[in-house]
Parts: C-alpha cells; sequence; structure tokens
C-alpha cells in the first residue's frame, strides 16, 4: 500500500533545473572539511567481532 502523498512519478520525470533549491545553502568548502564520515552500521558490527577475538 503506497501512503506517499508525493507524486514520484513527477518528480522523477522533473530535471535538475526544475528543482527549486534556492531555500538550500550552498555546501561551501569548510562544509566539507568539518564533515564526518559515518560507517555502516554492519561495518562496525563487523569491527567489533574483529576486536572481540
Amino acid at each position: 500500500m503506497n501512503t506517499s502523498k508525493i507524486d514520484w512519478a513527477r518528480v522523477d520525470a522533473m530535471t535538475d533545473d526544475q528543482i527549486d533549491t534556492s531555500d538550500s545553502p550552498e555546501l561551501t568548502e569548510q562544509f566539507f572539511v568539518r564533515a564526518k564520515r559515518w560507517r555502516k552500521r554492519r561495518d562496525m558490527r563487523k569491527a567489533d567481532r574483529a576486536r572481540a577475538e
């Protein structure tokens, strides 16, 4: 059962130029300098098992 009220077919048909990003700030170099990469939970569990052995 689809409970989404979004018309995904219309969204998929949109080009990048048609998407309004005016309320999104530009991503600056500083953003990427401060960004932290999150590991997937599955990878974290594998690392925990390796440490336990």
